[in-house]
């Protein structure tokens, strides 16, 4: 039997669990190889909904916004016409301004679909591309303005118990809520206020805890990522990207940290405890025009002995000091 025919023989069902594999694109892709396939992708468990696959930033406004309409008619269309009521694996959802009154009914179709369908991962991304470009000139300038939460999140998601993995961006959540969800492994935070208070709820409540990432959180007073109560953090992967910390010093207690991603302001402190046979670390540090770089070569060597990984990637703001 030729390598070709093998699918053939390979009942819907099935096929649509290979598909589920497959990213959201890549299971639409699926759809032209065969008229059997057409619409096999249709009952795909990985849902992608990407406001930025219909959106090109270079067109015309008018141009744009004709995008964004048809992004939100095929995701709607879409979400109707999805006929299988099993469980799916993961749901997303990225789109800007999503208060206004085109977004607003996608919001109230596509949050209650994956809860209904029983998503074991969630994604909701309500960032504007724009903002990163003004965040980046901020920072140049050494203002400390942030935009504010896009939404808050839909109170029916906390009561979503079956979640391992969350990521909310530019989306207001209450932290003593989401503590609730005892059975999440992977979370990823960004453009969110976040106090140090929140984190260790965080920590402290969700045991279960394997990954956490944090993106352009502001407010926190700064970096402490360990265990309480005697409890050693089960953290396998740290990410810290451009946070806005109110003091610049890293606290980190998790001897099981087999990766570390440090992109921010350099730090005078470090108390850094990781695994011992730690995998990979990658340390990008920036630094305010005419900031005093004399002395942070220990204390970064002194980093370096600590976190000893098999691989090492370094900026060279590093390499200078």
């Amino acid at each position: 039997m030729a390598h070709g025919d093998l699918f053939e023989t390979l009942p819907d069902p099935l096929i649509c669990i290979i598909i589920s594999f497959l990213t959201f694109k890549e299971a639409a892709r699926t759809s032209i190889l065969a008229k059997r396939w057409r619409h096999l992708w249709r009952s795909t468990k990985t849902i992608e909904f990407n406001e930025r696959f219909f959106i090109k930033p270079a067109d015309p406004q008018e141009t744009r916004e004709n995008q964004r309409s048809n992004f939100i008619d095929f995701a709607t269309q879409w979400i109707k016409s999805y006929k299988d009521n099993s469980s799916i694996n993961h749901f997303s959802l990225t789109i800007s301004n999503p208060k206004d009154q085109l977004s607003l009914p996608l919001l109230d179709k596509s949050i209650p679909f994956s809860l209904s369908r029983k998503a074991k991962s969630l994604r909701l991304d309500f960032t504007d591309p724009a903002w990163e470009q003004q965040q980046q000139q901020q920072q140049q300038d050494h203002l400390d303005n942030h935009p504010l939460e896009a939404i808050d999140l839909p109170s029916n998601v906390y009561e979503h118990r079956a979640l391992e993995s969350l990521e909310l961006f530019s989306c207001k959540f209450d932290m003593s809520e989401l503590v609730k969800l005892r059975n999440l492994k992977h979370v990823s935070l960004g453009w969110v206020r976040l106090l140090l208070s929140s984190l260790k709820a965080l920590l402290s409540n969700c045991v279960l805890l394997e990954s956490l990432s944090l993106v352009r959180c502001w407010d926190i007073d700064h970096v402490q990522v360990k265990g309480t109560r005697g409890r050693n953090l089960k953290l396998k992967s740290l990410v810290i990207e451009n946070c806005d910390f109110n003091e610049n010093w890293l606290e980190i207690e998790a001897p099981r940290l087999k990766y570390l991603k440090y992109n921010g302001m350099v730090s005078s402190y470090f108390d850094v405890q990781v695994a011992v046979d730690m995998e990979e670390a990658d340390l990008d540090f920036r630094h305010y025009d005419g900031q005093a770089i004399l002395g942070l070569g220990d204390v970064l060597l002194r980093l370096l002995n600590l976190l000893n990984p098999t691989k090492l990637t370094l900026c060279s703001y590093f390499l200078q000091v």
